[in-house]
């Protein structure tokens, strides 16, 4: 069973839902990041995060969460795996009305995949 996490809960892949209004989906708004992952331990964590929050901050989306905040969320994710290889993150502005600029105030959420 796929496990993923989103808006701060696990959940299995099938009862996983984003909205259809999701402007990560209508509009691409998003930024995803993928972190090896070797003997257990995820790779170069503060790098990743470092380029995540950049790449965050380039498009105007706040982060989610703080560095521990996603520590303890991927190491949690990872430990829903029999075998893990990489953890694949993904961070996306929050539904919205379908117009092109980007709110002003976004709280996005974050669904974690396998």
């Amino acid at each position: 069973m796929n496990i993923v996490y989103l808006n701060n809960e696990f959940l299995s892949a099938d009862q996983a839902c984003v909205p259809v209004l999701d402007r990560g989906f209508i509009f691409g708004d998003g930024v995803y990041e993928v972190i090896p992952v070797y003997g257990g331990k995820l790779f170069r964590l503060n790098e990743h995060l470092q380029r995540l929050q950049n790449s965050l901050s380039a498009v105007r989306i706040p982060n989610p969460l703080n560095h521990a905040g996603w520590g303890t969320m991927l190491n949690e994710n990872s430990s829903h795996k029999m075998k893990v290889t990489s953890s694949r993150f993904t961070c996306k502005s929050p539904v919205a009305v379908r117009n092109v600029s980007t709110p002003c105030r976004m709280i996005p959420y974050l669904p974690c995949l396998p």
